[in-house]
């Protein structure tokens, strides 16, 4: 059975446009709540996206912020997993440091969107791209 992400349209450009405008990471994480039929999760409801203070690079993003306090601010929201950008890195897939940073926050979801240069002029190509199926861990499913 296949989980449906509800992502409003607003939010995605807001994170498009702040990864666009930054030559490192950009990283938030994904508010929300998660539905069950029958037992069964079925969709990811992202409601918001909090950008915590982070220190960044190209390559790498260390979150400043701990999850169990962005979890407080945002109850009874949830904090179900994140968004990063990777710039300027063709289009790779998910990495392994990815799933195990998801693995190890125990996200429901989270979504890699990545930039990179055409080989001529100053356009660039995006791809986004989104994750299910971390273990839930922390996250209560309501």
């Amino acid at each position: 059975m296949s989980v449906n992400i509800t992502v409003p349209n607003r939010l995605l450009r807001g994170f498009k446009k702040r990864a666009l405008a930054s030559d490192v990471e950009v990283f938030g994480f994904l508010i929300g709540n998660l539905i069950k039929e029958n037992n069964i999760l079925t969709r990811i409801v992202i409601q918001a996206i909090h950008y915590p203070k982070v220190l960044a690079t190209k390559g790498e993003v260390n979150v400043l912020e701990k999850d169990r306090d962005v979890r407080r601010a945002v109850a009874p929201m949830l904090l179900l997993g994140s968004i990063h950008s990777h710039p300027d890195i063709e289009y790779d897939g998910i990495s392994t440091e990815d799933a195990k940073d998801g693995a190890r926050r125990g996200e429901a979801v989270f979504a890699v969107y990545h930039i990179w240069p055409k080989e001529e002029g100053k356009k660039r190509f995006t791809r986004l791209d989104w994750y299910v199926g971390a273990p839930l861990g922390r996250v209560k499913v309501r």
